[in-house]
């Protein structure tokens, strides 16, 4: 699906390239990251890296995860809801647990990089 879309999306973000690959490996490069449900990216950004902006937009990122997290874990540890809710709503509250979690181990390791780099 994204192979598909390349053309636009260099187009509408005037990008030089986009280039897939099965895993990141952004050592040594400055770049900024982001996690979406589908995939996990990175922008080579150069020396246009603003490393003190991208640190605050990965920590704003982390912070908001983790405020879904604790609101999501209250409703899964809330046995009232447990016992009220439908199946299904459980399930996809669970699984958005566990995507939240993924998201925000992914983010930090990322801050991590950026701080011993920057």
């Amino acid at each position: 699906m994204i192979q598909a879309q390349k053309a636009m999306l260099v187009n509408l973000a005037q990008l030089k390239e986009i280039e897939l690959v099965p895993q990141l490996d952004g050592k040594g490069a400055k770049t900024a990251h982001g996690v979406a449900k589908l995939a996990e990216f990175a922008l080579v950004l150069d020396e246009a890296l603003d490393v003190e902006a991208e640190r605050q937009r990965l920590s704003k990122q982390i912070i908001r995860l983790q405020g879904d997290i604790e609101k999501l874990s209250g409703k899964l540890d809330n046995m009232d809801f447990m016992q009220r809710a439908p199946a299904q709503v459980i399930e996809n509250n669970r699984h958005r647990l566990q995507d939240a979690v993924q998201q925000l181990r992914v983010l930090q390791e990322k801050l991590n990089e950026l701080s011993q780099s920057g």
